[in-house]
């Protein structure tokens, strides 16, 4: 009981009094050079531009200044909120073939030891080389529901290994016309 009793008492003035909180830092921030700032608002504006366009981030390396993106499937003919592919013929395409497109930004100085910074852009295309497994019998349609149809759903090309779905790709160059629309879309934004 008497354990009880100091418990709640504790726990009651401790509520009161509260912990201590600290209005002001113990330390100021450290402040930016001029190279830095430059760096950082670039950098900034070209994680916002990436998002503009649906582009994921996969990696961002800060030391080097470089920025990638995860390959995404271009927009199709119907698709027409999205803005990556407006190139003529290049979301018909994206209908018919599954294309890839990954941006890659990099920040660098603008000369050796400037303190200005530039943005280079490029966007890789690819497209899509796998081939679709299809239930082609009843047995493979019954390995579906038996939990065996991990040996037919192994897509071969030839005497090649197996392939994992989405790795087989055939690179078709760069697009020039995007890689301007985020260029564009970074440089305001500084």
């Amino acid at each position: 009981m008497r354990m009880a009793l100091a418990a709640t008492l504790a726990t009651v003035a401790a509520s009161v009094t509260g912990c201590p909180s600290h209005t002001t830092p113990f330390a100021p921030e450290p402040e930016l050079a001029a190279a830095q700032r430059n760096f950082n608002a670039l950098w900034d504006a070209s994680l916002a531009a990436l998002r503009k366009y649906r582009f994921q981030v996969a990696r961002q390396d800060r030391r080097n200044g470089v920025i990638e993106t995860e390959p995404m499937v271009s927009r199709h003919a119907t698709e027409v909120w999205r803005r990556e592919a407006w190139a003529p013929g290049a979301a018909a395409e994206s209908t018919i073939q599954t294309i890839y497109r990954k941006a890659i930004v990099r920040v660098v100085p603008v000369e050796p030891g400037s303190a200005e910074y530039r943005a280079d852009v490029t966007v890789r295309v690819s497209r899509s080389d796998d081939r679709a497994p299809q239930i082609t019998s009843t047995s493979q349609a019954y390995s579906l529901f038996t939990g065996t149809a991990y040996e037919w759903l192994q897509v071969r090309y030839g005497d090649e290994p197996y392939v994992p779905p989405g790795t087989r790709r055939t690179t078709l160059g760069r697009d020039e016309e995007l890689e301007e629309k985020l260029l564009a879309a970074i440089r305001p934004a500084r």
